[in-house]
């Protein structure tokens, strides 16, 4: 059984439903129905506001986990970095005490005794 129902819309309204009716070139009536019928054969009309929220708390959980996971990586950059400097500082010092000294001549090992 098909029922008839009037509904009253502004003057703004009424020309967007009519411009885009005659886009999909379909008749206002039939517009408004395909509407009405896909909002209700929504499960839930709020749903998409739920998905929205829910991914804008993912999104939120995801950028800390990125700004703890960039911060914990300069740390460890920074930690590479002075260790690094450590192991050249004492391989210039192994080098230095590896470094054979120059022999000093008979003569000169004898003068350094009296200036002594």
């Amino acid at each position: 059984m098909n029922s008839q129902f009037t509904i009253r819309l502004d003057n703004v309204t009424n020309e967007k439903t009519i411009e885009r009716a005659e886009s999909l070139n379909i008749t206002r009536a039939t517009l408004v129905r395909n509407a009405l019928t896909s909002y209700l054969d929504k499960q839930n009309p709020n749903q998409d506001s739920e998905i929205i929220s829910m991914l804008k708390e993912q999104l939120a959980k995801s950028q800390a986990q990125l700004e703890a996971a960039t911060e914990s990586r300069t740390r460890s950059d920074t930690i590479i970095m002075q260790l690094s400097k450590q192991i050249e500082r004492q391989h210039l010092q192994i080098e230095d005490l590896t470094k054979p000294k120059p022999q000093k001549s008979v003569w000169g090992r004898i003068s350094s005794l009296f200036a002594s």
